[in-house]
């Protein structure tokens, strides 16, 4: 015959150990968590091991306000975070005008339920906690409402928030109507006849 299988006698008994599994002279072992055949400890994000990851120190969070300079009284506002893992959001004049903040994975909101305003002027919206480097962190599509549910045209540096009022007319100084004041072309702008100024002058020689 073939004789008995390996690390077997002729009557199937094993000559040699078991391991944790139960095989006859198998590999598997107990590791370190005292998991038969386990994978160990694993890695937790400060490089130290756990058996269970719930053991591992808790990630610190980093804080970093988002500062206005408003042109006018701002009834809600709403932008997204950029670079890091945000965890929450509050604070500042936001919640002393009676705002309520929420956020989404990457997306902050702010607006009062009362109809509640934050004032213009320069001051701290809401602090951020995230998780992450303070060098990483951004925000993008900003968009600022003012007391009528409008948006403000928004400019951002950094962390910091401008607005400016909306104001429609011919943003072009060749033109008849040109207002200087307007911010936003509504392409209305009116030009003379060729040959002649605003005034209809004739400009040309008769």
């Amino acid at each position: 015959g073939d004789g008995p299988a390996e690390n077997f006698d002729c009557d199937g008994n094993c000559l040699v150990e078991l391991d944790c599994l139960g095989v006859c002279g198998g590999d598997a072992v107990v590791d370190e968590c005292g998991e038969c055949n386990g994978d160990g400890p694993a890695e937790c994000w400060d490089g130290t091991f756990e058996c269970n990851e719930a053991d591992c120190p808790e990630i610190p969070t980093q804080t970093a306000d988002v500062t206005y300079n408003f042109s006018d009284a701002v009834s809600g506002y709403q932008f997204e975070v950029l670079g890091v893992e945000l965890v929450a959001a509050g604070g500042g004049d936001s919640d002393a005008s009676g705002f309520t903040t929420t956020i989404g994975t990457t997306t902050v909101i702010g607006f009062s339920f009362t109809g509640g305003v934050i004032d213009a002027g320069e001051g701290t919206l809401l602090t951020l906690e995230f998780i992450g480097s303070p060098e990483d962190i951004s925000i993008d599509e900003v968009v600022i409402a003012d007391p009528t549910g409008m948006p403000y045209i928004v400019a951002v540096d950094g962390l910091n928030i401008t607005t400016t009022v909306i104001v429609d007319g011919c943003t072009d100084d060749m033109a008849c109507n040109y207002n200087s004041d307007a911010n936003n072309d509504d392409g209305s702008c009116e030009y003379p006849a060729e040959n002649f100024d605003c005034d209809g002058n004739c400009v040309a020689d008769l």
